[in-house]
This record gives structure tokens, sequence and C-alpha cells, in this order.
């Protein structure tokens, strides 16, 4: 992160806090990647009740893109702040692909499940 000048004083002065080095980038790559998750856990409820009444389709399909338009900003981000962005918009496009992806693979499951034992009973 020195790298593209974000690691700030403001980390510096957390950091000594807690007793914590800055030597190294732990502290910033670390937020960094737990932004992804605590967005995917924030917006999963909402996205969970937004595929129950529309569909599978459409979310998954938002959340393929939004994921595509995150990863291409996080590649060519220049700055710790638009890294951030990037990596939280990745967790909302998360939410919605994981959560669209999964309900659909239940839903095959099930189905096929039934019909197996269905066949088997020669219900």
């Amino acid at each position: 992160m020195k790298s593209i000048g974000e690691w700030t004083n403001i980390v510096k002065n957390i950091s000594k806090e807690y007793n914590i080095s800055v030597n190294n980038e732990d502290i910033a790559v670390g937020i960094l990647f737990a932004s992804k998750a605590m967005m995917q856990l924030l917006i999963n409820p909402f996205s969970g009740a937004l595929i129950d009444r529309i569909g599978y389709d459409i979310p998954l399909c938002i959340g393929l893109g939004v994921i595509f338009l995150s990863t291409t900003v996080f590649a060519f981000g220049h700055s710790y702040g638009i890294l951030f962005l990037a990596r939280s918009l990745q967790g909302v496009g998360s939410a919605f692909a994981d959560t669209s992806g999964l309900g659909r693979l239940n839903i095959r499951c099930i189905k096929d499940f039934y019909d197996r034992i269905f066949l088997s009973y020669d219900c």
C-alpha cells in the first residue's frame, strides 16, 4: 500500500493505540479483504428477499455484472479508497450471484431428489 501512497498517519495512529507494528501492510490489506465479506453479509438478507420476489435469473445476471465491473475497477485502481470501493462492490455482486446460484441449485437438487424417490417406489 505504500507504493500507492495510502499508508498514512491515520493507520499509524490506530496501530499505536493497539501496540501493533506498522512495518508491514497487514492491517490495510486485511481491512481490504474483509470489506468484501462484510458487504456480502450486510446485503445477503436483502438480496434473498429480492430474489424471492423476482426470481433467480435477473439477480444472477446483475450480480455477475457487478462482479465483472468491480474486478475491472480493482485491477486498475491507483488508490486505497478505489481498491476498497471496488472490493466492497465485489461483496455486493457476490451477494446477488451466490444467493441466486445457490437458490437455483437448491431447487434443481430437490426436484431431482423427489424424482428419484417417486421413481424408486413406482408412485
